[in-house]
C-alpha cells in the first residue's frame, strides 16, 4: 500500500475504493473465464484489456512515460509490485 499521506486519509473512502477494486478484479476474471477456451473468450479478453488500460494509463501517467516507482516492475505497460511473470510456453500442436 502506498504510504504517502496515510495519516489523513478518509477510511470510509479507502474501504469503498478497495471494495470497488475487489469487485472489478473478481468480475473481470469471472467474465473472462466463463468463455476462456472459445473465440468469444478471446474477444472478452480484448474487451476487458481495452477498457482497463486507459484507466491504468490515467492512474500511472503511463508506465513508459514516467517509469514505475521503486519496487515496481513495468510489465508490458503496467506497473506491478512483483516481477513480471514469464510468457507461457507456446502451445504444442496436437498429434493425430
Amino acid at each position: 500500500m502506498a504510504t504517502s499521506n496515510t495519516e489523513s486519509y478518509d477510511a470510509n473512502q479507502y474501504v469503498r475504493l478497495r471494495t470497488i477494486l475487489d469487485s472489478l478484479e473478481d468480475g473481470s476474471i469471472r467474465y473472462y473465464l466463463e468463455l476462456q477456451d472459445t473465440p468469444e473468450g478471446n474477444k472478452r479478453f480484448e474487451e476487458i484489456e481495452s477498457r482497463l488500460m486507459p484507466i491504468i494509463k490515467w492512474l500511472w501517467g503511463g508506465a513508459g512515460a514516467i517509469g514505475c516507482p521503486p519496487g515496481y516492475s513495468n510489465c508490458n505497460g503496467v506497473c506491478v509490485p512483483y516481477a513480471c511473470p514469464p510468457d507461457p510456453p507456446a502451445a504444442k500442436a496436437a498429434k493425430y
